[in-house]
């Protein structure tokens, strides 16, 4: 059963509460790759533009940010085995579902449970990496332009690469114009419902603003539809890969319940086909690479 609430997120990131964001993630850790079918087509999508940026860089210290379960640390270690890797998560169980993984190999990855964001501006991330890379984390940063300038400090080799997948602001539309529909119809004040995502004009000024004198930055976006049986199974799978309860939501519960209703019945009627309720995801992929 969803609990009402479980998707009220303030769109400004500094309202996110880590303590609830790692412990979502740590409750969901083992079904995470059940439901991260996105997450995963992102992962072979960021590591193909990699390989087409660089074909024939071997690369020899990796940091990756966010490891989760490993959908993207098991590819870093296929790819570059000799490579040393240190793989970040703020969630100690998803790093347990990582070692669980990748088995024997596991011995080669140095691996860090903490927030990325507090972790920078520790000596922990010592060394010279030639590749930062990062696949759907960048959406939980609440100070995207700091830790990003942090991490970028740490890339010093030539032709070092900073790679990240995120998700834009198209993410979801469905369910934010639901919501919207759902509060006019009930005469309640429009309220932010879901988590707002950056657009690529926030992310390529931030890259623009950080920017070394011999660098570029390349943006890529697509968008994904993906189809689920109904919207609270839509709603499910978003959970159960972190979109949800990462704030606490306000609103009298049987208030809170007409909307849910009501913006359930107008997604229902707006956004279904044949195939069944639809739902955007909005990829974004960024490139920066260091050309000293």
């Amino acid at each position: 059963m969803i609990k009402l609430g479980a998707f009220y997120m303030q769109t400004d990131p500094m309202m996110l509460n880590k303590k609830l964001v790692r412990q979502h993630f740590d409750r969901h850790a083992a079904e995470y790759d059940l439901y991260a079918v996105v997450q995963r087509k992102m992962a072979n999508q960021l590591m193909k533009l990699i390989q087409q940026s660089a074909p024939q860089k071997q690369f020899q210290r990796i940091l990756e940010i966010g490891c989760g379960t490993g959908l993207l640390t098991e590819m870093l270690q296929q790819q570059w085995g000799s490579a040393l890797i240190t793989a970040v998560d703020i969630s100690p169980e998803m790093i347990k579902q990582t070692k669980l993984k990748l088995g024997e190999q596991v011995s080669k990855i140095r691996f860090i449970a903490a927030d990325a964001e507090e972790l920078v501006s520790t000596d922990l991330l010592h060394g010279d990496y030639d590749l930062i890379i990062s696949n759907a984390t960048f959406q939980w940063f609440q100070q995207p332009a700091e830790t990003i300038k942090s991490l970028l400090a740490k890339m010093q080799s030539p032709n070092g690469l900073f790679a990240f997948s995120t998700f834009g602001s198209r993410t979801f539309y469905e369910l934010h114009d639901s919501f919207r529909a759902a509060e006019s119809l009930l005469n309640l004040k429009p309220t932010s419902h879901g988590q707002a995502f950056h657009t690529e004009e926030f992310w390529s000024s931030l890259f623009s603003n950080i920017s070394l004198s011999s660098s570029t930055f390349n943006w890529q976006q697509e968008e994904q539809t993906v189809f689920h049986p109904n919207v609270r199974d839509f709603l499910t799978s978003i959970k159960r890969v972190g979109a949800g309860n990462a704030t606490q939501s306000s609103g009298q519960a049987l208030q809170l319940r007409q909307l849910f209703k009501q913006m359930e019945a107008y997604y229902s009627q707006h956004y279904s086909s044949i195939n069944g309720i639809k739902a955007t995801y909005d990829l974004a992929f960024g490139l920066f690479i260091n050309e000293l």
